[in-house]
């Protein structure tokens, strides 16, 4: 019976294990018949932008697995490498939120569709925060990406604010437009018959037009009515025989002693 155990187990066979990266050897041995077989830790390359994956037998897609798999014959191991993936991300500097993206090493970023802001144009995408490196768009990714939005602000647009001017019966006068907080210029008073102008009113009170205005308002004219002119006469009496007469000649009344 011992020698019989002998026999079997010299008679077990002996495997070639070669492990490559491509068309680079890294490492070979022999391992018995359904023996596992293993690569020292130093003879598995790095490779820039990659991680390693697993290990597959040439010709073959399955992942072979050192810990599991039996060696059965003589084999050639190769490398499966994925590539790295970076985060890009995108501080809108007050835009609207762009969530992070994942690219693959060595591709190019696909940006997103571009920021929005109120009062501001988005100008382009910069790599620092200070806006001086403008984003390359045929960069290929290598890393970590941070972009910053750069913005333009809009030329302020003027307001524009209307003033009505009601002459309350008087001549007319156009109404003026000028920019919000502005002053008017005082038009040429109205003129009514029968009245004097006096002056403008804003809800009924006298209107100052050094006063900056901020929104439409309408002034109303005041007026005086005219008063007639006093006319004067000269009345001339004289005494005339103990009469009193006026100077058409006639007797007014009679004067008595």
């Amino acid at each position: 019976m011992f020698a019989a155990i002998i026999l079997v187990a010299c008679t077990r066979k002996s495997f070639s294990v070669a492990f490559y990266d491509g068309d680079n050897l890294l490492y070979e041995t022999t391992v018995t018949s359904e023996s596992l077989v293993d690569i020292p830790k130093d003879k598995i390359p790095s490779k820039e932008f990659y991680d390693f994956e697993y290990w597959y037998i040439e010709g073959e897609d399955e992942e072979f697995d050192l810990t599991e798999d039996q060696i059965l014959s003589n084999i050639k191991l190769c490398i499966k490498w994925k590539i790295k993936k970076f985060n890009v991300t995108f501080n809108t500097n007050g835009g609207n939120t762009i969530n992070p993206i994942e690219v693959d090493a060595l591709t190019k970023i696909n940006l997103p569709e571009n920021p929005t802001k109120d009062g501001y144009s988005f100008t382009g995408w910069y790599y620092d925060e200070a806006l001086t490196s403008e984003f390359d768009n045929e960069a290929l990714v290598k890393n970590n990406v941070s972009l910053y939005a750069k913005w333009l602000e809009n030329p302020q647009k003027e307001e524009l604010v209307v003033i009505t001017f009601d002459t309350n019966g008087g001549s007319n006068i156009n109404s003026e437009t000028i920019i919000k907080g502005k002053t008017l210029t005082q038009p040429t008073n109205p003129t009514k018959e029968g009245y004097d102008f006096d002056c403008w009113l804003l809800d009924n009170v006298r209107f100052d037009f050094s006063t900056p205005i901020t929104s439409n308002i309408t002034l109303v004219a005041k007026w005086n009515e005219k008063v007639a002119p006093v006319e004067e006469y000269t009345i001339t009496f004289r005494a005339e025989n103990g009469k009193v007469i006026n100077a058409a000649g006639e007797t007014l009344t009679t004067l008595s002693n």
